[in-house]
Order: C-alpha cells, then structure tokens, then sequence
C-alpha cells in the first residue's frame, strides 16, 4: 500500500510540475482590469497599513486581498506577489479535483480528470493573474463536494466543511451565492434534505458574515460596509449597461450558448462535458452528480439573477464557470475511461492538444505590450498617464524603479489615485502638468474626446497587438456578421494614445523615432 501511495504521489507531482510550466509559459501577469484595484488595495494595506479598504465591492473582497498583503509582506512588491495567489489555488484545484473524482471513481478516472483539468484553457489563463475566479472556483469545488458527501453521510463534521468553504468563497467574491440551485438541486437528487444539519451548514458562513460586518463597524463606522460597495455596483448604470451587452454576439438566450462554441477559455471541455453530461447521467448512476453539478451550474451562472428584486444576470463571461471545472472534467473522464482504449487515447490527446492551443489564444501578457514601448520611449520622461495605464507602466518598467512619468489625478479612477502613493516612487499629478498626456481609447474612450476638448491633440500611437494564434481566429470570426464587433476587438487590443498640448511637428517626428507610429 505504501509503494502506490509513493508511485500515486509522484505522478501527482509530475503532472504538477508539468501544470506549472505550462501556466508559467503562458503567464499574464497583468490583466489591466479588476486586478488593478486588487493590487493597489493590497500594497496600500502591505506598504501603508492603510485602513479600511476603498468602499468599492473588488476592494473589499477580504479573502483576496489579505492573502495577497500576507504574501507581498513577505516576498516583498515584485510581479510574482500578484500572482502566487491564484497560481497555487489553480494547482491545488487539480489535486482536489484528483481527490474528490477518485471517491467515486477510482484512480484511472481521477487521474485523467485530473489531466483533464491541467489543461484547461479557464484554469491556465486565470492562474497567472489577480481575478478571484480560481479562488472562487477552488472554494465553490470543495463546498459543493463536501455538500454531496454530507447528504450521504450525515454528518456534522461534512456540513460544517461545506459551509466553511462556501464562507471563504463569499469572502473571494459575493458571487458564489449563484451556487445556491446546485446545493438544492443535489440535495434534491441525493434524497435526503437532512433538515436538522441545515444550520451546521449555516454556521460557516453566518459566522464570517457576522465577524466582517463585526471588524467594517469598528473600523470604518458600517456593518453594513461591504454590503454597501455591492450594492452600489449592482446600481451603477455603467455595469448594468455592461452586463445587458452581448459577449459573444448573441441575445439573452442565445449568448450563453455562443459562448460555449466561441470562447478559447472554455476550448472544447465546456461544451462537449455539457453534452455528454445527460448521457452520463443516464447510463452511469454514481455521475450523476457531477452531471447536475455542471448543468444546474452553468445554466444559473448564465442565466440565473444576482438580485433578487429584479432579474439582472452575471456578466456573459466565461471566467464566471471556473467553479465548473471539476464537474466538467469529471464528466469527460467517466465517459472517457468506457470508451475503448483504440478511442480512447487519440481522444484524450485531442482534447489536451486543443485546450493547450485554446490557451494560447488568450491576450496574455501582450497586454502591456504598449505600455513596455512607452516606457522605452523619450515620452515617459514628460508624460502622465490615466491611472489604470500608470499601474501597467509600473508593471512593465518593475515596480521596484522608480519612473519618471506620473499618475494623473483628474481623469477619474479616484480610488486607483488614492492607493498608487503605497507604490514606491509614485508621482499623482494633474494631466496638464505635463507635455505629454498617455491614454487608452479602448478603455476609456471618454477620456479621448475631453482631452480634444481641453486642446490636447495625437502626437503618437503604441498599438496593441494580437498574439498569431488569436489574430488567424479574429479574422476568421470576421467572415460571420453577427461575431464582426468581436473579431474587430481581438484583433485590435488596447493601446495608448501619446497627447501632446502643442500636437507640434517635432512632437510627432520624436514620436516616430520613439518607436511609436502617428495614427
């Protein structure tokens, strides 16, 4: 018994190790979105003790941004403090997914689900980068597991574990409350409510709900602080009009659909394990959880209402399913592990292969690709930049130099201006304080239009770009009418605008010198 325990532990480590280069070769590291305020929290909190977090719902997710300032304290402010996060939550998901497939399965079906989920394109791309989603995802797994065990069981210990992790979760994002139909849905299947263990279930997460609004009362003067942050976000007209805008070219009903088939974070898994789901769930009786799991996920992910007085649904993005990984893995494996050996292994080789080229289509870290050209140019030594784009010249010239550009501290972003001064070496400035002025149009195109206003003119233009693989996809996408706005937005990343308040010639020829190309 202990020589399998030794070979098991080994090939766990192995196929670890083999996640781990594959997720460091297609590292992100800076995403450009809600991760910005996710690092700007953090190091406010690690360089300056500053305290209570930005009222904002992304600054107040405790369970990612305590860890993060835990590790920033102790590795210090360097890129790898912002991702060690979601890195080790992505491998530790694998081993859970390993752990919970071979209970039911044994370990041929736990091992090649667990090689299943190494590769998703979801995983790889999230793992590198400050979102919540793999925390969210990793927490959701092992409540819902335990959730199923405690069904069958009985015991106290497993509703208490459940609800545990469905607390750590709510602390990652408030979002893993969509998970509610799948708790009901399984408690359904398996039987056996087991009304009287509810409350051991509950102990979890009244407990953590209880202490946050306990430490937001004694520190910031609400118990109702980040409850606060959510609401006001769930208002805000900007995300609402976000969240009504199609993702994949479709409508209400349609989107979720067309994500399935044209997303690169999802590959193939998603869409095949969802089909094969029913199957499964019919032909074989110990998979159907893992079938309603998935199904029951992914349609109140898509389609079900964040708030209860109205129907507004999650934004049609497929980082939103990460919780979804193990079921869906799991499902592929069963169905996998009946088929014969001649399908079986050039289907297992299929699947990998496409969700490892599905992973290389991501932006990735051509991201900051602009901002890397901008801080080689004789711009960054004149130039303010919009909050968002100062953060990713940071990142791109290494938080430990000191820059000669500044932080703009008029052109919104207000709380990013309040926490960058923790980043060593920060200048906030106005925008006219200087010759140049850096922005993005992709991401703030009103920022465009009131600097004409304001007598800034174009002097230069660091054009993003599409990594090979993503841009051969973009145009091929552009020969169906309803995917051209997408195709047009991959295959045109952000870039940054170099404004000037003179827009004279010598302004333009020194840009073109710098590298740039005047638009």
């Amino acid at each position: 018994m202990e020589k399998v325990s030794r070979r098991l532990a080994l090939r766990l480590v192995a196929l670890l190790a083999v996640a781990l280069v594959l997720r460091l070769f297609l590292f992100t590291g800076l995403g450009l979105g809600d991760d910005v305020f996710y690092i700007t929290q953090s190091l406010a909190i690690a360089e300056d003790g500053r305290w209570p977090p930005e009222p904002l719902h992304w600054n107040t997710r405790l369970g990612v941004i305590l860890p993060t300032v835990a590790i920033v304290k102790t590795l210090g402010v360097h890129t790898v403090s912002f991702v060690l996060l979601p890195l080790i939550a992505s491998l530790a998901n694998i081993v859970i997914c390993f752990k919970i497939v071979d209970a039911d399965f044994g370990e041929q079906v736990a091992w090649l689900a667990a090689s299943l989920l190494a590769v998703y394109p979801l995983d790889i791309v999230y793992s590198t980068h400050l979102f919540p989603d793999v925390l969210v995802g990793l927490c959701s797994t092992v409540s819902i597991w335990f959730w199923i065990i405690a069904l069958r069981s009985g015991r106290t210990r497993d509703f208490v574990v459940s609800g545990t992790f469905l607390a750590v979760g709510y602390l990652c994002r408030e979002t893993v409350v969509m998970d509610g139909p799948v708790y009901l849905a399984l408690g359904l299947l398996e039987g056996r409510p087991r009304w009287a263990r509810l409350p051991w279930f509950a102990l979890g997460p009244l407990s953590v709900v209880l202490l946050e609004a306990a430490l937001y009362a004694a520190t910031a003067g609400s118990p109702f602080y980040r409850w606060g942050a959510i609401l006001s976000q769930q208002q805000d007209a900007t995300n609402l009009d976000l969240i009504r805008g199609s993702t994949s070219g479709g409508g209400f009903w349609t989107d979720p659909i067309l994500l399935l088939v044209s997303s690169h974070e999802f590959g193939l898994f998603y869409l095949i394990s969802l089909l094969a789901a029913p199957v499964a769930a019919w032909r074989w009786s110990t998979s159907r959880p893992f079938a309603v799991w998935l199904i029951v996920g992914y349609l109140w992910t898509y389609y079900g209402t964040t708030v209860p007085s109205t129907w507004v649904t999650l934004q049609r993005d497929a980082r939103y399913a990460a919780a979804l990984g193990v079921p869906s893995a799991a499902i592929l494996a069963i169905v996998l592990m009946k088929l014969p050996a001649v399908i079986r292994r050039p289907s297992l080789a299929f699947l990998v292969v496409t969700g490892v080229f599905a992973a290389t289509l991501d932006q990735g870290n051509a991201i900051i690709k602009p901002h890397r050209a901008f801080v080689s140019s004789s711009y960054a030594r004149e130039a303010v930049l919009e909050p968002f784009e100062y953060v990713g010249a940071r990142w791109a010239a290494g938080f430990s130099n000191t820059p000669s550009f500044a932080c703009a501290d008029d052109l919104g972003r207000a709380s990013v201006v309040r926490l960058v001064p923790s980043l060593g070496g920060s200048d906030v400035r106005p925008a006219d304080s200087a010759q140049y002025l850096v922005i993005s149009p992709e991401r703030r195109p009103d920022l465009l239009e009131r600097a004409s206003r304001d007598g800034w003119t174009v002097v230069d233009h660091f054009r993003g770009s599409a990594p090979g693989g993503r841009a051969l996809v973009a145009e091929i996408l552009t020969r169906f009418p309803a995917q051209r706005e997408r195709a047009e937005r991959m295959l045109n990343p952000p870039g940054l605008l170099v404004l000037s308040r003179s827009g004279s010639r010598r302004d333009k020829d020194n840009g073109l010198r710098s590298g740039g190309s005047s638009p």
